[in-house]
Parts: C-alpha cells; sequence; structure tokens
C-alpha cells in the first residue's frame, strides 16, 4: 500500500471517530433517566410482591378457617357416632322388653286379665283391677310409642350422620383446592 492511500485511510477512521463522537455528545443519553426506569419497575415489582403476599396471606387464613371447621364437622361425627351407638343399645334393649311383654300376652292371653276381673271379690276389688288393666295397657302402648320414636331417632341420627360426613368430604375438597391455590 502506498503512503497516499495509508494518509486517506487515516483521515478517513479520524472523520468517522469525530463523527461518532458528535452524534454521541448530540444524542443526550441520562443515566437520572434510567435510573427513574429501574425505579418504577422495582416500585411496580414490589407494588404486585405486596399484592401477591396479601393473596398467600388471604389464602393461608382460608386454609386455617377450612382446617378448624373440618375439626370441628370431625368432632360433631364423633359425637353423632355415640348418640347413634347408645340410640341403637336402648333400640335393643327395648325391643327385647317388647318381645318378653308380647310372649307374656301370647302365653297367658287376654283370658288372664278377664279371669282377673271376674275374680273380683267387690266393686272396689273390681275397680282396681279394671284400673290395673288400664295402666298396664297405658303402659304397653307407651312402650310401643317409645320404640317407635327410638326407630325414628336412629334414622334421624343416620341422615344427620350422613349429613355431616358429606360435609367433611366437601371441606376436605375445599382444603385440598386451596392448599394447591396457595402452592400456585
Amino acid at each position: 500500500m502506498n503512503l497516499h492511500t495509508k494518509r486517506r485511510l487515516k483521515a478517513g477512521v479520524a472523520l468517522l471517530c469525530s463523527a461518532t463522537m458528535t452524534f454521541a455528545l448530540a444524542t443526550p443519553y441520562s443515566f437520572a433517566d434510567e435510573k427513574e426506569t429501574l425505579e418504577n419497575k422495582t416500585s411496580d415489582l414490589q407494588s404486585q410482591l405486596a399484592g401477591i403476599n396479601q393473596d398467600l396471606l388471604k389464602i393461608s387464613d382460608e386454609i386455617s378457617d377450612t382446617q378448624m371447621r373440618v375439626t370441628i364437622v370431625n368432632s360433631e361425627i364423633l359425637r353423632s357416632e355415640d348418640e347413634l351407638t347408645i340410640s341403637q343399645q336402648n333400640e335393643d334393649q327395648q325391643y327385647e322388653n317388647m318381645k318378653s311383654r308380647i310372649k307374656y300376652m301370647y302365653e297367658h292371653g287376654n283370658a288372664t286379665l278377664l279371669e282377673m276381673l271376674f275374680s273380683a271379690e267387690n266393686m272396689a276389688d273390681f275397680i282396681n283391677k279394671a284400673d290395673f288393666i288400664e295402666n298396664l295397657s297405658e303402659y304397653d302402648k307407651t312402650a310401643l310409642d317409645d320404640l317407635k320414636n327410638i326407630y325414628k331417632n336412629i334414622e334421624d341420627q343416620k341422615n344427620t350422620l350422613e349429613t355431616q360426613q358429606d360435609s367433611l368430604l366437601d371441606l376436605k375438597d375445599e382444603l385440598k383446592k386451596k392448599q394447591t391455590e396457595l402452592q400456585e
């Protein structure tokens, strides 16, 4: 390469450098603008983070509330199961009593009651025996009504227990949903 070409090349590079410097100085670039933009982005991210934290606290509170309701429903189920067991024991006892009474009535029949009335020695004895028969009949009717009520209570308690168990399943599903939501 000759000297003339080298000078021209040097002059061109010098011209290009000075043009670049002039253009760079002419373009207003401010670190303050970049700092402000970064501060705005930081502020936006902090507010988003605060919102997310608020959502997490809300979901955590809902999970705690649901867990407490699950515990309450569990205790209600246990109480209902205990009541049902007691009612079934009462039913068994009442049923056995009714069987014994019916067996006695079948074996001795109504003739025994009539014989009792006809064996009265006087009117006062007859009235006492009639009152006894009436009380016995009322006792039988009451015992049968009690047995019917026990059957109805057992059925109601079973329905209540099923409802509570369904409610418990719903609460557990809700709890799983909220825990999944919290993890997301």
